[in-house]
């Protein structure tokens, strides 16, 4: 798993993944971080949400053993740790992850690219950039387990959260799913939304969830990197949604320096 926490750190702490003009983060802030990982994206907001609080909800057991423990070694008492999986309410989803790489766990009804199964050809490329990482990784077969299926509704239900100001999406293809079980309602409660999505499979299109998102008032701006229009030699499309309501942005809180909580090196 090393290898890929050093990328999710790069990624967040570096290439400020989740940096973008108009979703700064504020003290009192309550955000929601669907598909939490290790917790390197809790290692990044919660500090900068003193007075807020910090949701995270992540569907896989090896996974959210390190998310607990980020949380615990960096003493992060305005974070809850969930173990679920989003989308639609009632029932269960299948989890499928290979040891080592966690960081790429997926929905078993998902149709997930190449580089995610359990081919020849995967299994070598992951061995590959295992060996230039200088790491080992398990040979074990692929590993399976199950998680409460909540809807994002369900989920701030269950937590008491009236608002979410920050609501933060990446969930390896699952983002459809939580976008079309969300009711108006949910929605109108949601201040902005930074997505990544995954287009896997001909039934899961970036062009849909825009379209949710404007029908329920947001502003919505897509993007895809140079990186990740190469993700498609792996079989993966891949790319950002930002989202946000008007009616926010023309009132947008302006931080005053130093508002934001002191300066925190994460301990990882």
């Amino acid at each position: 798993m090393v290898p890929l926490a050093k990328y999710l750190r790069w990624e967040i702490f570096k290439r400020a993944r989740y940096a973008h003009a108009g979703f700064e983060l504020r003290p009192s802030d309550t955000v929601v971080d669907i598909g939490g990982n290790i917790g390197v994206f809790v290692l990044w907001a919660a500090p900068q949400v003193p007075r807020g609080l910090v949701l995270s909800v992540e569907p896989n057991p090896a996974s959210i053993r390190c998310l607990k423990l980020n949380i615990e070694r960096n003493d992060l008492g305005n974070v809850t740790a969930m173990q679920a999986a989003a989308g639609s309410d009632g029932g269960t989803m299948e989890l499928i992850y290979h040891p080592g790489w966690e960081m790429i766990a997926y929905n078993a009804r998902v149709s997930a690219p190449w580089f995610y199964k359990q081919s020849a050809l995967a299994r070598l490329l992951r061995w590959i950039i295992a060996g230039l990482t200088n790491r080992q990784i398990s040979a074990e077969p692929a590993q399976r387990s199950n998680a409460p299926l909540m809807s994002l509704e369900r989920i701030m239900e269950h937590e008491g959260i009236e608002v979410v100001n920050y609501l933060k999406l990446d969930c390896e293809g699952s983002e459809f799913e939580v976008l079309r079980n969300t009711s108006g309602a949910c929605w109108s409660r949601i201040e902005r939304a930074a997505i990544e999505y995954h287009e896997f499979g001909r039934d899961r299109r970036v062009a849909e969830l825009v379209t949710i998102l404007e029908r329920n008032g947001f502003e919505v701006e897509v993007n895809q990197s140079i990186a990740e229009k190469l993700g498609r030699l792996f079989g993966v499309s891949v790319g950002e949604i930002w989202a946000r309501k008007p009616v926010f942005a023309t009132s947008y809180w302006t931080q005053k320096p130093g508002e934001n909580g002191a300066a925190h090196r994460p301990q990882f």
